[in-house]
């Protein structure tokens, strides 16, 4: 890879993509992982003027659904889509709302915090809203949704196989994957992490 080529993850929440953020920090690169003020208001503006600014590798788990605009505005760039079976990702999305929700019906989190602009649950609702289209929790919506996001992708790079690689999360030689796919040796003796292993 060159200096200028950046490194993109794509999927969507809940597939993967702290553990992705994790190893490519173990293979040295430059990790910028849920930094939602990079591209906050930007994206509908097609304006990435301050991610671009910035020093980094890789951008992991941020507006996935633009990624189409990453690659125009990061020419040359590679881009990882972590996924995994529809029915074990729609529990975990499940179990991430619910923690949410938990917090605000015990009053640790009010409403103020919810529409704070630095706060977590802001990103949380963020990406629901876009992902998504809505906060509803009917599954099939959400499902389709997720399925949707795998197409459009693999789709968009059906011509560029060299510049798109999906890692299933329940993969065990992701590291080999990524390893050849970036070109980049693997720490040796180390195992792929896996991050969230509770969701």
């Amino acid at each position: 890879m060159t200096d200028s080529t950046k490194i993109f993850g794509i999927g969507y929440p809940k597939t993967g993509s702290k553990s992705l953020a994790a190893a490519l920090d173990m293979m040295g690169y430059e990790v910028l992982h849920d930094e939602i003020a990079m591209v906050r208001d930007r994206i509908v503006k097609n304006d990435l003027t301050e991610l671009k600014n910035t020093q980094f590798d890789a951008f992991i788990n941020v507006s996935p659904k633009a990624f189409f605009l990453y690659d125009r505005e990061f020419p040359n760039s590679k881009f990882i889509l972590t996924t995994r079976s529809p029915d074990s990702w729609i529990k975990s999305i499940s179990r991430w709302r619910k923690k949410l929700d938990l917090l605000v019906k015990n009053n640790c989190l009010s409403s103020a915090d919810i529409f704070s602009t630095d706060s977590y649950s802001l990103h949380v609702l963020l990406e629901y809203i876009e992902n998504y289209s809505s906060i509803a929790t009917d599954d099939q919506a959400f499902i389709y949704k997720f399925q949707q996001h795998t197409e459009e992708v693999q789709s968009y790079f059906k011509d560029r196989p060299l510049d798109l690689l999906t890692l299933d999360l329940g993969s065990p030689d992701n590291h080999i994957k990524l390893s050849r796919f970036l070109s980049t040796p693997w720490p040796a003796h180390r195992l792929y992490p896996h991050e969230n292993k509770s969701l």
